[in-house]
């Protein structure tokens, strides 16, 4: 079962449960700072297993790049204000980049891990150069995101909670920096927490971007005090939390994400999280509307081509704006051997218009079957204030080497000319005959001794040699001398009394005495009906109940041994026949309906049901109920 965000329980908030079905889910800015140029940093807790080292990196690289990113993009806060009236961070949410991944080795031992221990290993990793510091814009608002890993074995708990992932922030050096913690998503407890996957690496691309979403749109939440949304706060759900929680499904395991798949800009596919767009009111995965940046994408055509040596030959490409405004982009072609070079004409080019790209090879180019070519685009994401980012199309050249042609016959010799300047030395002739060998000459002095040559590298280690047989084992030596008696120990303590003899068996019984006289008739006012509740742990019915005569409930009283703390939904008592209902939330120790007049009919089958709180910080238990009625 996913559990919950940290953060929803930090700010534990009733739903209002009123709102209209298309804007229940709706997130409302509270005029905290989002992150812009998003920069983030992949930590592993100690090694990390293949599946991360795989899949993170082209994760991390391409969702940044996506149309997943557009919906991130609707919640930019230019020009906003927060619900409190007052001027928003005014930023907008640009295209982001991955750093790298990184392995730590912490300081912290055990395998419980705490939101505090996170939060300080960090600052400690940092602080020693291991990790990179985070990264702030003009404004001073960070775009570092810190994701931390965690292997098959570990658990984490923030506030005293274990969860499957959460997000928080911790001080570098005097910035406040955001985080995400995930735990091990291979295994129970936290595998299976996205409907419509059922891999490893699904489960752990689903979660990463949840966080990553919550961390782009509300970095800053764990700095909130009290149990409501304000400064620093960002974007937030009353209901549901942060945008990374905004989709919820059930399943078998419980609460679960809603999945989606995007494909991105560099062609890989991965699971994602779905989110909810306030703009077009439904949980989405790619947005259109998200264009606070410009994206641009480029094709060569044909991707193929054949390069002779001495020769030339030209491709054409086109460029495409996907979002934002046409931007001149400035292309380049790295990596070309010798012998090879490539002119892009017109450059830069504004996007939305076609080029052509010519690769020219000089009488050195050396053959090569298949050449990969990358064509290369910088463009800046918006028009000021904001990153260059690229741009990439591909292509393959077949490059053969340069062919002479065939000598044509000899012409009749021309004149004599005046002898002109001496030439360049001609190519030597082919080796004559070997002659017969002459006598061997006296040996020349020795030379001096060269410089030794370098070492070398080191050859691979050879395979380990098969385990040897067991040596013999040694013969067993002497016994020693057995040492002297030990004297006599103190008397021990006198032993517990023993056990109860069995209870000895039930006499006769009496003869029944005479039936005394009919009591007088009992009053008629106000009766109790009282049952006992241990645990709130799911919904059940406590007691039945069905009068002879019609009834009257007057009021219903419940007093709880331990009283819940800020609840989600708080528990209840319900007494009902199925058709008149009577509810007693329960919110604190004492919990009084006051004066009531619900009716009964006789015969009518009355329970008393409870229902149980959700997401309480403090769970209640030990009730006593009474529902005092009267006879109508």
């Amino acid at each position: 079962m996913r559990r919950a965000s940290w953060f929803a329980r930090v700010l534990m908030l009733l739903a209002a449960g009123t709102l209209p079905a298309a804007t229940q889910n709706n997130l409302t800015y509270y005029g905290g700072p989002i992150v812009s140029n998003a920069n983030v940093v992949a930590v592993t807790w100690g090694p990390a297993d293949s599946t991360m080292t795989t899949i993170l990196p082209g994760f991390f690289n391409g969702i940044p790049n996506s149309n997943y990113w557009n919906v991130l993009s609707e919640y930019s806060t230019t020009g906003l204000n927060g619900s409190d009236g007052q001027p928003g961070s005014n930023q907008n949410i640009y295209q982001g980049v991955f750093a790298q991944l990184y392995q730590i080795t912490p300081s912290t031992g055990g395998t419980t891990i705490t939101d505090v221990q996170i939060a300080q290993e960090l600052a400690n990793q940092i602080s020693a150069g291991n990790l990179p510091a985070p990264i702030v814009d003009s404004s001073g608002h960070v775009n570092s995101i810190y994701m931390v890993y965690f292997p098959s074995g570990f658990s984490i708990t923030a506030q005293g909670f274990a969860n499957c992932e959460f997000n928080s922030d911790f001080s570098s050096n005097g910035t406040n920096a955001p985080y995400g913690a995930i735990a091990y998503q291979g295994s129970i407890p936290c595998s299976g927490q996205a409907k419509g996957v059922s891999a490893y690496s699904d489960f752990l691309t689903v979660t990463s971007s949840a966080v990553l979403a919550n961390i782009v749109t509300d970095p800053l939440i764990g700095l909130v005090t009290g149990n409501q949304p304000t400064r620093p706060a960002a974007w937030y759900n009353l209901k549901y939390g942060q945008i990374g929680y905004s989709c919820p499904t059930t399943g078998t395991n419980g609460t679960l994400f809603t999945s989606g798949t995007i494909t991105t800009g560099l062609g890989s596919s991965f699971a994602v999280a779905q989110l909810w767009s306030n703009m077009q009111a439904k949980c989405v995965v790619t947005s259109q509307f998200g264009s606070g940046f410009n994206s641009v994408s480029t094709s060569i055509t044909p991707n193929t081509a054949l390069l002779e040596g001495g020769g030339s030959v030209s491709v054409n490409f086109s460029t495409v704006s996907t979002t934002g405004f046409p931007v001149a982009v400035q292309f380049s072609v790295n990596g070309l051997p010798a012998g090879i070079t490539a002119t892009v004409s017109p450059n830069p080019i504004t996007s939305g218009q076609q080029g052509s790209l010519t690769f020219n090879a000089d009488a050195t180019a050396q053959f090569n079957p298949a050449l990969p070519v990358t064509l290369t685009g910088l463009y800046p994401q918006c028009s000021s204030g904001c990153l260059n980012i690229q741009t990439l199309a591909g292509m393959t050249l077949e490059v053969i080497a340069a062919s002479g042609g065939t000598v044509g016959p000899q012409g009749p010799p021309g004149p004599a000319g005046s002898p002109g300047p001496q030439g360049p030395q001609g190519d030597p002739g082919p080796a004559g005959a070997t002659g017969p060998s002459g006598p061997q000459g006296a040996a020349g002095p020795a030379g001096a001794t060269g410089p030794a040559g370098l070492i070398g590298p080191a050859g691979p280690q050879g395979p380990q040699g098969a385990l040897g047989a067991p040596g013999p084992q040694g013969a067993t030596g002497p016994a020693g001398p057995q040492g002297p008696s030990g004297s006599a120990g103190a008397a021990g303590a006198i032993g517990p009394v023993g056990p109860m003899g069995p209870v000895g068996l039930q006499g006769p019984q009496g003869v029944p005495g005479l039936q005394g006289p009919p009591g007088t008739p009992g009053p008629t006012g106000s009766q109790l009906w009282t049952s006992y509740v241990p645990l709130f742990l799911q919904t059940y019915t406590v007691a039945a109940l069905t009068p002879d005569n019609s009834i009257q409930v007057t009021r219903i009283q419940a007093q709880v041994g331990i009283p819940p703390s800020k609840c989600s939904t708080n528990a209840a008592f319900i007494v009902s026949d199925g058709t008149t209902t009577q509810s007693l939330p329960i919110t604190a120790a004492a919990n009084d309906s006051g004066p009531i007049a619900i009716k009964f009919s006789a015969g009518s089958h009355i329970t008393l049901t409870m229902t149980p709180p959700a997401r309480c910080s403090g769970w209640p238990a030990s009730a006593s109920v009474a529902v005092q009625y009267k006879l109508q």
